[in-house]
């Protein structure tokens, strides 16, 4: 900011049934370095699908005559689907992009916990393919399905996509 630091809140609007909205969050400082955030609510489609402890952040900063270094941090406290049938818990997904001085590229994607059916399942980085065959086997008879997050770099910029639940042929 070249009008010293600075910063802004504001809450969304939107209370409804199907999506309660949140609260942005954004600064910026003569660093300089720049913070934007979300916080939301929740949204809910009864017997499909919930979702709660929805969270975003970014970070931009220029380290001076070294680096630029931008990260990226999405939540989701829980999602439970087809009546609690499934509940995955604590998911995050992190992209980091530094240039200059030591330049990396990473992302990541963590689930805390799963449960099946009431039943626990390993949800750790190795776990998470098959984590999400069961799910989508289990859901087959509904149409719904979810495709899992992954890594992707187009232009030498790198991104992590979001988990995409889908519909379809279902009588729901």
């Amino acid at each position: 900011s070249s009008d010293g630091n600075t910063h802004a809140t504001k809450s969304t609007a939107g209370s409804g049934t199907l999506f309660q909205a949140g609260q942005e969050t954004v600064s910026a400082t003569t660093v300089p370095r720049s913070d934007a955030g979300f916080t939301g609510n929740g949204v809910s489609i009864p017997g499909v699908l919930s979702l709660s402890g929805m969270t975003t952040s970014s970070t931009s900063q220029l380290i001076s005559g070294k680096a630029r270094v931008a990260t990226a941090t999405a939540q989701i406290g829980q999602l439970t689907l087809a009546g609690g049938l499934i509940t995955l818990n604590n998911m995050t997904w992190t992209v980091t992009q530094r240039t200059g001085a030591s330049p990396e590229k990473k992302t990541s994607f963590s689930i805390g916990s799963a449960k099946i059916g009431g039943i626990s399942r390993p949800a750790d980085e190795s776990s998470v393919d098959s984590l999400f065959s069961s799910i989508n086997k289990l859901l087959a008879t509904t149409g719904l399905h979810i495709t899992p997050p992954k890594q992707t770099t187009t232009g030498g910029v790198l991104a992590i996509s979001p988990l995409v639940i889908g519909i379809d042929n279902s009588s729901l």
